[in-house]
């Protein structure tokens, strides 16, 4: 092991990125379930669903022509917006675009007009545009009390997920209202060691033990997800424990691959 431990008690990436889908809805999020799936990128113009909310023509946008609306929070992209009110996210180092946000719309159906496998066509068609043709895989995740699909994708390395991936919402009504895509590129020239789990998974107890406090046996790891910078390869836990006082707490913690 080399590097030091990296403590996060918020979700730099996914938290972020949900609280700018979900401001605009109450804070309670219902899941239907979730589904994995290998995704296959269309083109674009052969979804044969009728593009509502983002379009064609929004990526064809000249950045000059759009004024910075950056956010008062730390962002992994940068925020720009028109004047009819659509966003649109560029990277920090590329400059390339890498989001375009909509407008929230009112008043959606109790049901999606579409079914999943149609959205994800239309998810995976947006996500091959921003980033290109890699190998993501995605999560389903229904937020009931706004009415939206939620469509989670991670470049998968060593069988984990990573860090490097996106999303894309589509409301009930067929409008595609957010898609994003985050540190494109970044495990190209990453070779992934083989990695013992179950040491790892010990490593991190101490770790979290030393931050944290004891947290007991009573602990459940939510997900491991690799990370890489400045040079050094770690896993990301996001975990659920008990403290002594009988509080449910989540947190996170990076441990040196």
């Amino acid at each position: 092991m080399q590097g030091s431990i990296r403590i996060f008690k918020f979700t730099i990436i996914w938290v972020v990125l949900a609280i700018l889908l979900c401001a605009c809805s109450s804070e309670k999020n219902n899941s239907s379930g979730s589904e994995v799936s290998s995704i296959t990128i269309p083109d674009f113009e052969e979804v044969k669903e009728p593009q509502k909310g983002i379009t064609e023509e929004d990526f064809a946008v000249n950045k000059s022509d759009l004024k910075s609306n950056e956010k008062s929070w730390e962002t992994i992209n940068e925020w720009f917006i028109d004047e009819n009110g659509t966003e649109y996210l560029f990277d920090r180092k590329t400059g390339k675009l890498s989001g375009i946000s909509k407008l929230y719309v009112e008043n959606q159906p109790e049901q999606s007009i579409n079914n999943v496998d149609q959205m994800a066509a239309t998810a995976d068609a947006i996500i091959a545009r921003l980033a290109g043709a890699n190998e993501y895989k995605w999560t389903h995740f229904y937020a009931e009390d706004i009415r939206t699909n939620y469509f989670y994708y991670a470049r998968i390395e060593d069988g984990y997920k990573t860090t490097e991936g996106g999303f894309v919402s589509i409301c009930n009504s067929g409008h595609v209202i957010h898609a994003e895509v985050v540190f494109v590129g970044l495990f190209d020239d990453v070779k992934v060691p083989p990695i013992n789990e179950k040491e790892l998974d010990n490593s991190f107890v101490i770790a979290a033990n030393q931050q944290f406090g004891n947290i007991g046996t009573d602990y459940e790891i939510l997900e491991r997800v690799l990370d890489y910078k400045d040079g050094e390869l770690f896993m990301r836990y996001e975990f659920e424990y008990t403290t002594e006082e009988g509080y449910g707490v989540r947190e996170q913690i990076e441990v040196p691959v």
